[in-house]
């Protein structure tokens, strides 16, 4: 994961004129530095939001999952596409699914 963080660039959208950062595409509460691209619901999370449904009650569970990229805009890189998707589910994320939390 160091070498991807120290070597890789986070996914670049031809409508950001700007180049992102790392740090603009991994959201506050994320536990490994594995996004490159910002998750769809991530940034709307944060450790405040969690707190109030700790106050409520409500259960909260993690996984990783890094999903992969659907076109790099080169077609020769395109063709080895589609990539592994890895993912990582906690004993403790396992535990609670299958006890219904």
């Amino acid at each position: 994961i160091a070498g991807l963080a120290q070597h890789g660039r986070p996914i670049q959208y031809a409508h950001v004129p700007e180049p992102l950062a790392l740090w603009d595409v991994w959201t506050k509460i994320a536990a490994g530095p594995v996004a490159f691209e910002a998750p769809s619901a991530g940034f709307a999370l944060d450790w405040l939001t969690l707190q109030a449904w700790r106050r409520r009650d409500v259960g909260f569970a993690t996984l990783t999952h890094a999903a992969g990229v659907s076109s790099t805009g080169d077609p020769a890189l395109d063709l080895r596409l589609p990539f592994d998707e890895p993912y990582r589910i906690s004993e403790h994320t396992a535990r609670d699914l299958r006890r219904g939390v």
